[in-house]
């Protein structure tokens, strides 16, 4: 993943798999005031849709793994 911080519409992100852009957004990545705040992880927003749909519940969720590799936060001169 690749973001340019902005508080104004032209900040980007940028993110990546294997090597290959897959997604790009540009619009504003900090708050309007200038301060950052990042979340990264797996949000599981369509837990309950997914128990519907499966009749399982929330104990039998398949096995989730996220890698994340070179997580830096540097300055750009």
């Amino acid at each position: 993943m690749h973001v340019t911080l902005s508080n104004e519409a032209n900040g980007t992100v940028t993110t990546y798999l294997n090597g290959r852009q897959r997604a790009r957004l540009v619009a504003r990545t900090m708050t309007r005031s200038g301060r950052l705040e990042y979340d990264y992880g797996i949000y599981q927003s369509g837990v309950s849709k997914w128990e519907t749909a499966t009749g399982k519940n929330k104990a039998n969720i398949p096995p989730q793994v996220v890698y994340y590799s070179g997580v830096v936060l540097g300055r750009v001169q």
